[in-house]
């Protein structure tokens, strides 16, 4: 005889005599392990740091942390204009899926949705011509329209010319600049370099394309495997002063430095998931992703550059000790962010808790200027008024101009 509350399939029953087991659930573990979460179906996969799960506690698991985040920081609030970043990646797709779940355009809000208005934005950074990337924008748009929202598609050369009312007062030197950007990542050898440039356009150009949109929240799918190594390669690269100002939930950087004040809040509401995990949901889940466009400027294969091998790092020693890059995080996470980091609604109680004064802060005394290039902060001793459209630094600065700050890395391996 059975015992009570159970089923010939092992599971636990409701008093209706339905079993709860998932309609997908798979067989248990070879080796006859159960999920530590549930205890209730096999262990299907070992997530986060080698813990037996199903697929079922693994997604509720990546959607529980989505939703922690957004209601902690208060990331979102009704009547936001959202812009949600596609790369076609294992991270981004989550994210969308993610959103879906908290976001509802109209009508009456259900506990934990907010009512807000989301467009996609896909930046095509490959080189055009390919067969590959017709069928990824044909796959794009089936992605995209199951969602029910915009897609927005632009090429990476329109920072060349910038956005249509996405232009600061400052716009003549900002466009020379980003002409500038694109003559050295053209003739510039170096992967690393050229790698960084491109980020450095893709920001920038996230920012004109939010701005022209009219969306005040840009949504970065993020996740901390590539946080961790974007906080080591900064530290080689000589960052340490702007490293905490990156991998914050919160961004309110090209709000703090816009002198009309109107530029996007960046979140990364996946920070605290690994990439292991996301893949592995997305494969199992079977949601589609983009084959990885071919880069503007042809890459020898065996070509390794600082970013490239850092990832390496991170990933073998995540293989070798899974709580890696959570440690990473939490030790960088121990330095001090800077004001634009704050939560817009949550500033005042959060400062007050806050054990160290938050840098560029009216505690703090400073204000750091943006680097012009990474938009890092900067220190008063870096140099200013340096003049990054002209190579050799002979142009006087116009009368009522405003001054440009580099960083020490951007002055030292860039410009």
């Amino acid at each position: 005889m059975e015992p009570a509350g159970t089923c010939s399939s092992g599971y636990q029953c409701n008093g209706a005599g339905v079993c709860e087991t998932n309609q997908d659930s798979q067989p248990a573990h070879p080796n006859g392990t159960t999920c530590i979460k549930c205890k209730l179906r096999g262990a299907q996969v070992q997530a986060r740091q080698r813990e037996s799960l199903c697929y079922r506690c693994l997604c509720d698991s990546v959607h529980q942390k989505f939703k922690v985040a957004m209601g902690k920081y208060s990331m979102l609030r009704t009547g936001d204009r959202v812009l949600v970043c596609f790369s076609g990646g294992t991270c981004s797709r989550v994210l969308l899926e993610c959103v879906r779940q908290v976001v509802v355009p109209t009508g009456r809000l259900e506990r934990g949705k907010t009512s807000c208005e989301v467009e996609v934005l896909y930046i095509d950074e490959g080189r055009h011509g390919q067969e590959h990337e017709l069928l990824n924008q044909h796959k794009l748009l089936t992605i995209v329209e199951s969602f029910g929202w915009r897609l927005n598609i632009v090429k990476l050369e329109e920072t060349r010319r910038g956005t249509e009312g996405a232009r600061a007062p400052e716009s003549l030197e900002h466009s020379e600049l980003m002409q500038h950007l694109w003559q050295h990542l053209e003739a510039c050898d170096d992967l690393s370099i050229r790698q960084d440039i491109r980020a450095y356009l893709r920001r920038q150009l996230i920012t004109q394309i939010a701005t022209a949109r009219s969306c005040t929240k840009v949504l970065l799918g993020t996740c901390a495997s590539r946080l961790a190594t974007v906080a080591l390669a900064d530290m080689v690269k000589g960052r340490g002063f702007s490293m905490p100002a990156d991998i914050q939930y919160v961004d309110r950087r090209e709000i703090s430095g816009s002198p009309q004040n109107s530029g996007p809040v960046v979140l990364q509401p996946m920070r605290d998931t690994v990439l292991k995990d996301l893949t592995l949901l997305c494969r199992h889940e079977k949601w589609d992703t983009l084959t990885p466009s071919l880069p503007l400027m042809k890459e020898a294969v065996h070509m390794q550059s600082l970013n490239s091998l850092t990832a390496q790092f991170v990933a073998q020693l995540q293989d070798d000790l899974p709580s890696s890059v959570h440690t990473i995080l939490r030790t960088v996470g121990k330095l001090q962010p800077f004001q634009f980091n704050e939560p817009e609604l949550k500033r005042t109680s959060m400062s007050r808790k806050a054990k160290i004064p938050l840098q560029g802060s009216e505690h703090d005394g400073h204000v750091y200027p943006l680097c012009s290039v990474c938009r890092a902060p900067t220190q008063e001793d870096s140099g200013r008024d340096l003049r990054p459209i002209d190579v050799n630094h002979d142009k006087q600065i116009a009368e009522g101009s405003h001054p440009v700050w580099l960083c020490w890395s951007c002055r030292q391996h860039i410009l």
